[in-house]
């Protein structure tokens, strides 16, 4: 969000916005900052790798709550790309994955209440439906990388054979 958008009165919470927007700026900041001096760290002390999955869980919840100009439809799309994403690249157990990751969502609703004074009741509608559509697509992504990765292995064991 930029501070002529705001300016220029696209959000109903303008005042809000006003009062959120220096904090916004350095967090996207920071965010950006802590991302790359991880994954620097990450080729000297490669045991941070956790950290980085915590730290791109807690960067979806921050940026899912971060005013921005944009419409719900796209914002449901661009954070289920991104949560999906995420998913894929940190994918180590399906239930606790597509918790996690279902859970992501809610932030992005909550902020659409709050800044754009959206109906609770439509939006926890859409929450649900958003829901279920991301478990259905964790689900055939959980199908996919187990398919592939038993593939993987069977091709090890041969080529290992019974040693």
């Amino acid at each position: 969000m930029t501070q002529e958008y705001i300016d220029k009165g696209g959000l109903p919470n303008q005042e809000l916005a006003i009062e959120i927007y220096p904090y916004a700026k350095v967090a996207n900041q920071l965010r950006l900052l802590v991302r790359l001096a991880l994954f620097i760290a990450c080729f000297k002390w490669p045991k941070l790798n956790k950290l980085i999955i915590y730290f791109e869980c807690f960067n979806e919840v921050l940026v899912a709550g971060m005013p921005q100009e944009i419409n719900m439809t796209a914002d449901i799309n661009y954070s289920i790309m991104i949560i999906t994403v995420n998913y894929i690249i940190f994918y180590f157990d399906f239930f606790s994955g597509s918790v996690a990751s279902t859970l992501a969502l809610a932030p992005l609703f909550v902020k659409r209440a709050i800044f754009h004074n959206e109906d609770a009741i439509a939006l926890a509608g859409r929450f649900l439906m958003a829901s279920l559509f991301q478990l259905l697509n964790l689900w055939a992504l959980h199908m996919t990388i187990t398919k592939v990765g038993m593939i993987y292995v069977d091709a090890e064991v041969l080529r290992q054979g019974n040693n």
